[in-house]
Order: C-alpha cells, then structure tokens, then sequence
C-alpha cells in the first residue's frame, strides 16, 4: 500500500478518535458497501463482530460515536478478538476479517516482521483470489491495520482498538470523502 494512503489513513483514526472537529469536502462516494453476497470461505478469524452493546466504557463508547460520525466512515463495526494475533498472523495463513455482519474477506500472509524496539508486529497480506492488501500492527494495546480491495468493490477499511477493553472499531472509509493533499 502507498504511504501516502497509509498516512491518510492513520491521520483520519487518529483525528476520529481525538474527537476533534474535521470537515471534508462533499464528493461522490468511491467506496460502496460490501454487497451481501460478499462471503470470502476460508480463513481463521481473527475479530469476532459482538454487538454496540458490549461497549460499555463510556470513553470507548465516544470513540465509536467520532469513528462513525467522521465524514469518511460509510460504517463501522465493534469487534473483539478471537484468536491470539501472534500464531494467527504469520506467513502463510489465510485469515478471515468479517468488514460488516455479512461481509467478509480473506488475506493470506505474506511477510511478518517484528519490532523489538517498539513491542510491535506487523503483517502484510495479499487479499485471497483478487487484488487487494492489508497491513496489520499487534501490540499489547490491540491490532491496528487496514484493509483494501482494489475492486470491484473498492474497499478501504481500518482497523483500531477502541480502547483498554479489547475491543475495536472495524471502519469501513470512502476514500473520496478524505481532505484533499
């Protein structure tokens, strides 16, 4: 993924997640909502879609209210992890990301690099039968990433802890609706 959507992306969350004020101009959406019919096989999960109740941290609680409040988010999702990230996110494995209750999509890894530095884990995927990517960081905060397919449907999702609890906010974002450079 080019740095420069890797940048965006990780300055929206952060913006979403401050609560800070953000306009954005009104421009035709680029990304549309995963058909139904969307249903990658395969894959170990490694987020479980749990329902906005199960946010009870009135701190969490806000956050997901920024996320889906942004005017790039198309929707965003509580999810909770299912499987340790160190054994799931290697070389090799498929592993499945449920975007929306109905959608899902399945990356297989492709490069896994740790940081001793930093506590950290990143991994690189391909997106199975079709053109797409994902990076995906694990730390003992939780996993922050991004997801793309490259379309059709062109899909941009984030991936971030919502805050101490475990869960976190899947965001599916309509690049069109990002500040301009």
């Amino acid at each position: 993924m080019p740095v420069r959507s890797t940048a965006l992306l990780v300055a929206a969350l952060a913006v979403a997640a401050c609560g800070r004020d953000a306009t954005a101009p009104a421009e035709p959406a680029r990304t549309t909502l995963l058909p139904t019919t969307v249903r990658m096989t395969g894959g170990a999960p490694l987020l479980e879609l749990v329902p906005d109740a199960a946010v009870t941290d009135p701190t969490e609680r806000a956050r997901l209210a920024d996320l889906r409040a942004a005017p790039w988010t198309v929707s965003a999702h509580v999810a909770r992890l299912v499987a340790d990230p160190d054994t799931l996110l290697v070389e090799g494995r498929a592993v499945a990301f449920d975007v929306n209750p109905s959608a899902r999509l399945v990356f297989v890894g492709e490069r896994r690099t740790a940081s001793a530095a930093t506590h950290s884990t990143s991994w690189h995927a391909a997106l199975a039968g079709g053109t797409g990517d994902a990076i995906v960081v694990f730390t003992a905060l939780g996993v922050t990433g991004s997801l793309h397919a490259h379309g059709p449907p062109y899909l941009s999702v984030g991936i971030q802890p919502l805050g101490p609890s475990g869960l976190h906010a899947i965001v599916q974002l309509d690049n069109g609706r990002f500040p301009p450079d």
